[in-house]
């Protein structure tokens, strides 16, 4: 296999470290995004990497759809001290 072959895939990879930075998104909600699969990646052993139009592209369809309010109360959330908070939840995959 040759060296230029093995390069151009990584070439288009980012860690998630570095997906961050490009995105302005905390590492947290990708890393979870990915784990709930709203965020593209590709496991690498213990490692994820993504490309980054791929992401962009999510972020951009989840962004273009609907947030639904929901009142945890009804939900079977316990109230607060100044009653109950609305949670966004965002209502696509």
């Amino acid at each position: 296999m040759s060296e230029s072959t093995v390069a151009a895939p990584a070439g288009n990879l980012i860690d998630i470290q570095e997906l961050a930075k490009a995105t302005g998104l905390p590492v947290s909600w990708l890393k979870k995004g990915t784990k709930d699969g709203r965020i593209p990646g590709l496991r690498v052993g213990m490692r994820v990497l993504y490309n980054l139009d791929a992401v962009r592209s999510a972020v951009a369809k989840a962004a273009s759809e609907p947030v639904q309010q929901i009142d945890p109360a009804a939900a079977g959330a316990p109230r607060g001290k100044k009653g109950p908070a609305i949670v966004q939840v965002s209502t696509g995959a």
